[in-house]
């Protein structure tokens, strides 16, 4: 967990840029503290109102907004909304705001799960709360405290430029036990979380962790074919031996997969929809960039894949929405136009644009030599 704190001038800007992803779907106000109502029962204007109020108590303030940020890891995802309000209520107590009206926005537009806390520094008696070194002396703290607490992944202590860093899931290769113990781990916690289909679809979320599923060959060995699990490298390329799925647990076994991809035949009509629109709306052409088309799907908590399980398969698209907790393949998209044709044609665009200029280069050399 990582904790982030900014003096802000106008706290009426920060609520209102959270109430806009509010209203694009790609946020949600989970917590008003302190407050006449709750989150559900107060509006837009009253938010801005009530906390307005409590900076004006003095005027020589001119900086009397807190607004801070925390930042979990995707691991964190398994925790619920009413365990991030318990997190925020305790980190808010720590760092000496617990008593103060504050607002939580959860953002959804990030693989990472991230918080948006905004309270005036203002006390009602209109004496401030200083905030001077308030990141290194209390809220660097207060973050370890809760790690410890709650269970949570913890952040590496170095910081680089006052950010925090994340610590990736460590899964030591050398360690057998400590491998299974994560792939575990792993395996739970996205099945309990996101619908997936068929294994394709499973290999799509499975290689957000580096990991690749792939069925054991039936033989007169092994007639009850089961799923062998390999740990990726950088490039996506296997890196170790192949883990039985028995070993791992009994709900990674094939058999059990299949079970899974049953009950979830049913396409999820409301996340089906909702890539559709998304993809449509951003009007994909042949100029569009992948990195753009990631970066635009990314901002409305979707994630695109791009699946090759061997060299002989051809590349899949997958798209992971991560609101709805459902992934889906392109091909279930029905849409008028294939992403996957139109990144192949981009990149064989950037790959024969660089020729080009060569041969042209080279052709202009051979003209002024024969002169």
């Amino acid at each position: 967990m990582v904790g982030i704190i900014h003096d802000v001038r106008d706290i009426g800007r920060r609520i209102l840029y959270n109430e806009r992803k509010v209203q694009l779907g790609i946020a949600e106000c989970l917590l008003a503290c302190n407050t006449p109502l709750d989150a559900e029962g107060l509006t837009v204007d009253q938010k801005l109102s009530y906390l307005k109020q409590r900076c004006s108590l003095n005027a020589n303030v001119n900086v009397s907004c807190l607004h801070a940020i925390l930042g979990f890891h995707p691991f964190d995802n398994r925790l619920t909304n009413h365990e991030f309000c318990k997190i925020v209520k305790r980190y808010m107590e720590l760092i000496g705001f617990g008593a103060q009206p504050f607002l939580v926005y959860r953002h959804y537009d990030t693989h990472h799960p991230h918080l948006h806390v905004i309270s005036p520094n203002i006390l009602s008696n209109g004496k401030q709360i200083k905030t001077y070194y308030l990141q290194m002396n209390l809220s660097y703290s207060a973050c370890r405290m809760i790690e410890t607490s709650y269970g949570i992944v913890p952040a590496n202590k170095s910081f680089h430029r006052g950010q925090a860093t994340y610590n990736s899931i460590h899964i030591p290769v050398h360690r057998e036990d400590a491998v299974i113990k994560s792939l575990d781990q792993i395996t739970h916690f996205l099945q309990d979380r996101y619908r997936f289909a068929n294994l394709t679809e499973w290999n799509a979320l499975l290689q957000c962790y580096n990991i690749r599923a792939i069925p054991q060959a039936e033989n007169h060995k092994n007639r009850t074919p089961e799923i062998l699990y390999y740990l990726l490298d950088e490039r996506k390329q296997m890196a170790s031996m192949g883990i039985k799925s028995r070993l791992v647990n009994s709900t990674s076994s094939l058999s059990n997969l299949k079970k899974i991809f049953r009950k979830n035949d049913a396409i999820d009509l409301t996340s089906l929809a909702r890539i559709r629109t998304i993809l449509k709306h951003l009007e994909i052409s042949e100029n569009s960039s992948e990195k753009e088309l990631q970066r635009s799907l990314q901002q409305q908590g979707i994630e695109l894949i791009k699946l090759k399980m061997n060299s002989k398969e051809p590349e899949k698209i997958v798209f992971l929405d991560h609101i709805q907790r459902c992934v889906m393949r392109e091909e279930k998209l029905g849409l008028d136009f294939s992403v996957q044709k139109l990144l192949e044609n981009k990149r064989n665009n950037e790959e024969i644009l660089p020729l080009a200029r060569k041969e042209k280069k080279i052709a202009g050399r051979n003209i002024l030599q024969n002169f």
